[in-house]
């Protein structure tokens, strides 16, 4: 599955539970932009982003084939501090401009 669809589906799962992606730049990434998310528990996010997966299984919006390939797209999982919070992130699955709307979440 390509990067722009796995970052759809990522994108979705996080929507669904009103969590606000962004771009982040960890460790060892030299600049390189990927997709994460601030959380308190990142255990219990990605808990919440495969329940979601599941929902849109069942809602008819997630084939199979396609959860199975971003379930292991989510296996490049990575975790930074930040100060109170920490980020959840996944170098593998690069940032891409212009597919969320910041109006989407104004009242996040």
């Amino acid at each position: 599955m390509e990067n722009k669809r796995i970052f759809e589906i990522l994108v979705q799962a996080l929507s669904n539970f009103r969590q606000k992606p962004r771009e982040y730049s960890g460790r060892g990434m030299f600049g390189a932009k990927c997709i994460g998310v601030e959380c308190s528990n990142p255990a219990a996010m990605q808990c919440t982003i495969f329940q979601s997966c599941l929902k849109m299984i069942m809602r008819g919006e997630l084939t199979l084939d396609d959860a199975n390939d971003f379930v292991q797209a989510l296996k490049d999982v990575s975790y930074d501090q930040l100060g109170r919070e920490m980020i959840l992130y996944w170098p593998s699955i690069e940032w891409i401009e212009g597919i969320i709307a910041d109006e989407e979440y104004e009242d996040v």
